[in-house]
């Protein structure tokens, strides 16, 4: 058996919805697992949460219709996820659905277990913790094969939004959105994703295209802070957003959303003379 763990520390469906293509799909997956219950914690509203949660689910169903997917759920250190909202969108598609919070959370809630029985820090889990979880993927994985439950998981018409079924991510040969500007210096990674590095007060990165939602993923840090000044489409958004957090990580920003692919610009100018990174490009655009 090969495992593609394709997760990314910290980071949500939305991220998620982008990526899967190249990180999961292209390895061509007999089985697919999605957990984002934690880390979509906080993002978003209800809303939002459950249209990434859709996106990902129907860009899993279009990839095969024979390839199962999976829900998984795990937990924060107090009991709180945000299972139900993606509960929501896995009942709508006839998904298996395993919760690892509601089996650990009563036993802890109740005193029957301590804190660190199952978490080796909030929200992560120590030995004990993974060990459930892989039982019960385990059990999951052997009572369906005697089952005789053939319930097929089907492409119904989207419930929420087929937005993120059209999530993208900007690379260095992407087409959708056009990046020009002066003083910012392009960053690659390795698989090709374009962001932006300017250390320089007032300069400007300008991104156009046609889409439907565009979006940041900012480099957040704890020192060596600045910001950067945002308007879109001359004024319908106008905003000022900084670098800082307790700790380093990539925190995801919307900067359009529309129901329509229209053309749109964002103005980014570079506040301050200390660094200011943007990881990730991200849009939404139907084919």
């Amino acid at each position: 058996m090969i495992e593609i763990n394709a997760g990314i520390s910290s980071t949500g469906s939305r991220f998620g919805c982008s990526r899967l293509k190249t990180d999961v799909l292209d390895s061509v997956p007999d089985m697919i697992v999605i957990e984002f219950a934690v880390n979509d914690y906080g993002t978003g509203d209800s809303m939002y949460i459950r249209d990434c949660m859709e996106g990902l689910v129907r860009q899993c169903l279009a990839y095969k219709n024979d390839v199962p997917v999976l829900l998984l759920f795990m937990s924060k250190g107090d009991g709180s996820n945000v299972q139900d909202l993606h509960a929501d969108v896995g009942r709508y598609y006839n998904l298996p659905m395993i919760s690892y919070r509601d089996a650990i959370w009563p036993l802890v809630e109740r005193n029957w277990a301590m804190f660190d029985t199952f978490f080796h820090d909030d929200p992560h889990p120590n030995d004990n913790g993974h060990f459930l979880c892989g039982y019960l993927l385990y059990s999951f994985l052997k009572n369906a094969l005697w089952s005789k439950d053939d319930a097929e998981q089907v492409m119904a018409p989207y419930r929420y939004s087929d937005l993120y079924q059209y999530a993208g991510i900007a690379t260095s040969a992407d087409t959708v959105v056009r990046i020009t500007g002066s003083g910012w210096d392009a960053v690659v990674d390795k698989n090709d994703r374009v962001g932006a590095r300017s250390s320089i007060d007032g300069a400007r990165l300008i991104l156009k295209g046609n889409f439907r939602e565009l979006g940041l993923g900012l480099h957040m840090q704890p020192s060596d802070n600045s910001s950067i000044h945002v308007i879109v489409d001359a004024g319908i958004a106008d905003s000022t957003i900084n670098d800082y957090y307790v700790f380093e990580y990539t925190k995801f920003v919307r900067l359009v959303v529309s129901d329509s692919t229209l053309p749109h610009t964002a103005e980014i100018v570079h506040q301050g003379g200390k660094p200011f990174v943007i990881d990730y490009i991200l849009y939404a655009k139907k084919p």
